[in-house]
């Protein structure tokens, strides 16, 4: 029997979460780091730290990188203002494509990224880790098996804990131009799940949004408690997450109107003690409550005399990195096409501009045309809705 080949992929961004990545690749079968790319040296000594790599080559640019020979797949892990060009020139190298979400910062970038997929014959999976959770998976299924009629509502939050919320405002996410908005960047996850569980698109959006917590007011916090110190890279970087320049909001709230009527409602806060990501859907025929901050699930339907709970397995992003890290292997190794590609990535990221356009402009923003423009961009492939 022949030895299969062994998969060679490079690392673009070696950051924390390219070096989670990278250091649950190393326990999967037939996958070998060739190199990666970033402007810090130290973040690539961490990253090849991580995977128990030595004397792998120093790429001066990422284009050298994705250059590097037999190299087949590239992880997208830079900050998100700079994906759509490394996706671009992966696949003008021919190669395929994870990315860390979301995919772009602008409409512009979205529609580009859809061309680029289209000209392409290369596999390209996005990072939505929590699609691959347990905890997730089995809200999907419940809502698939028809349990709980037809979704008309769902009330969802992320709620940061403090020290997470510290750990955004003292690193390159507090930063608009970089990052995107906080709804963006942070909770695309989040928008992401939205669209799976309705199976549907919004149509018409609108957000109200602040810098209510971390601003110069509220200082003395910092100083009166530890709960802002949590985070290990909030401490090593030494600063004030109040006192911090950011062009971003830490709190909003957001309504979304679905294409199949489902009713939306979405709160982001920064600084909780009793940190939630919940999500209240009500049906029909049932409701259904999730949070993945106790990775419990709780339905029950009007036939029900008693509620039923799941218990998920917890861990980080709710187990889904070891179940998303096996399917982006599989998809490495045997050309399996992932659950989570452009197109859902894609839909997500316009939802999260969408949101940081009508809090920013004041109005009600309509994503009719935007959909229509996507759908003609990649129709021939028919890939445009991500609804799946």
């Amino acid at each position: 029997m022949s030895a299969v080949p062994t998969v060679k992929y490079v690392v673009v961004g070696c950051g924390g979460r390219a070096i989670n990545l990278v250091a649950m690749l190393k326990t999967q079968p037939g996958l070998e780091l060739a190199g990666a790319w970033d402007p810090s040296a130290q973040a690539v000594d961490d990253l090849y730290a991580a995977a128990g790599a030595s004397g792998l080559p120093r790429p001066g640019s990422f284009e050298d990188a994705l250059a590097l020979p037999e190299v087949s797949w590239t992880l997208v892990a830079s900050p998100n203002a700079y994906h759509r060009a490394h996706i671009e020139a992966a696949l003008s190298h021919g190669l395929h494509v994870f990315a860390e979400k979301p995919l772009a910062t602008t409409e512009d970038d979205c529609l580009a990224l859809a061309a680029a997929e289209r000209r392409s014959d290369r596999l390209i999976m996005t990072g939505f880790t929590l699609r691959y959770s347990p905890l997730y998976r089995e809200v999907k299924r419940l809502l698939d098996s028809g349990k709980l009629g037809r979704i008309v509502s769902i009330d969802a939050n992320e709620n940061l804990f403090p020290g997470h919320g510290a750990y955004i405002f003292t690193n390159w996410r507090r930063h608009h131009e970089i990052a995107g908005a906080h709804v963006l960047e942070k909770c695309v996850h989040d928008l992401d799940l939205l669209n799976w569980f309705t199976g549907s698109r919004p149509r018409r959006v609108a957000a109200f949004g602040d810098n209510l917590v971390f601003t110069r007011e509220n200082a003395p916090l910092f100083d009166r408690t530890d709960a802002f110190k949590t985070w290990t890279e909030t401490l090593r970087v030494g600063l004030n997450p109040f006192v911090t320049e950011k062009t971003v909001e830490d709190t909003l709230v957001a309504i979304l109107d679905y294409e199949n009527g489902a009713k939306v409602q979405f709160q982001i806060t920064s600084s909780n003690p009793l940190g939630e990501r919940r999500m209240y859907l009500s049906g029909t025929e049932g409701t259904l409550i999730v949070d993945l901050v106790t990775s419990k699930l709780t339905y029950k339907t009007l036939f029900d005399t008693e509620a039923t709970v799941f218990d998920g397995r917890g861990g980080f992003h709710g187990g889904g990195d070891e179940v998303m890290i096996g399917e982006l292997a599989a998809a490495m190794t045997h050309g399996t096409r992932p659950s989570t590609g452009l197109a859902q990535g894609l839909v997500s990221t316009l939802v999260g501009l969408s949101l940081d356009r009508a809090h920013r402009e004041g109005r009600v923003i309509d994503l009719t045309p935007l959909w229509q423009q996507l759908e003609a961009t990649n129709a021939p492939r028919g890939r445009a809705t991500g609804r799946s």
